[in-house]
């Protein structure tokens, strides 16, 4: 947020939010895996 309004660097804090949301979204499908397996067993 202050990359983006306080610095107006508007390129490198979508870069930065871009890359936080693959992290998340990473993180959320391998959990999501392995949930569902244990949910099989």
């Amino acid at each position: 947020y202050k990359q983006a309004f306080t610095q107006m660097r508007m390129g490198y804090a979508t870069a930065a939010a871009f890359v936080l949301f693959a992290i998340v979204l990473t993180i959320s499908l391998i959990q999501m895996k392995l949930f569902s397996r244990n949910a099989d067993e």
